[in-house]
């Protein structure tokens, strides 16, 4: 038994090192909804996940958007955790109830339990209930499963805030390109010269291997004579 624990404590630092590297992820969304649902997955030592969402539509409704699923377990369970989805998120988002039994068991018995938590978002666009199915496992197991759930629900609005911070610091750089650009260019007198500059300044701020400034001129429209 202690070593199944301590097997269990290395699993659980490993895939918390791995939601610690999703808070600061600078991929794009797509790739980031399957890795944090699989290490949501392996920390609560589910059977299957699923990411739900609700806009302000009218009527509104719950939709599955991502899911995980270790592909273990019965099919009859995986069926109705299924077909609970909509009502488990419902009710998590509105009274904050988080643990489900699946059905009616033993007292301090094992059985198949639901757990869901809220996600957080830095500028959430509507509602997000992340939902975990867990094997046979006690109520104070199933408790402290959506404890770590609980713990780990804000690293979708960490990831967020990072994208955005990402987002300003580009756009922060382009700006300060162009202003040096701009210096350098409204330094020259002359047409030709201001080119060179403008080119050799593009050239050198974006690694560019050739720069060229075309010049032309405008021709008037030509008037269409009727037939």
């Amino acid at each position: 038994m202690a070593a199944e624990n301590a097997i269990t404590a290395t699993d659980s630092d490993k895939v918390l090192a791995e939601l610690a590297e999703l808070r600061r992820w600078s991929g794009a969304p797509r790739e980031f909804w399957p890795h944090f649902l699989a290490s949501v997955g392996k920390l609560a030592h589910a059977r299957k996940v699923s990411l739900l969402f609700k806009d302000a539509s009218e009527p509104p409704r719950w939709q599955s958007i991502q899911e995980w699923s270790s592909n273990t377990g019965s099919t009859r369970f995986l069926s109705q955790f299924t077909m609970q989805l909509s009502e488990i998120a419902e009710r998590c988002a509105a009274g904050n109830e988080q643990i489900f039994p699946q059905e009616r068991m033993q007292a301090r018995g094992p059985g198949q339990w639901v757990i869901a938590a809220r996600l957080q978002f830095h500028r959430p666009d509507g509602s997000y209930v992340i939902a975990c199915l867990l094997p046979e496992e006690t109520e104070s197991s199933a408790r402290e499963a959506l404890v770590r759930l609980n713990l780990i629900a804000d690293v979708p609005a960490s990831y967020q805030v990072n994208q955005l911070s990402r987002i300003a610091k580009a756009d922060v750089e382009k700006f300060a390109i162009a202003l040096d650009l701009m210096v350098t260019v409204n330094t020259e007198k002359k047409f030709l010269a201001a080119a060179l500059a403008l080119c050799n300044g593009l050239a050198t701020r974006l690694a560019c291997e050739r720069v060229s400034l075309a010049a032309g001129r405008l021709c008037p429209p030509q008037s269409h004579q009727p037939h």
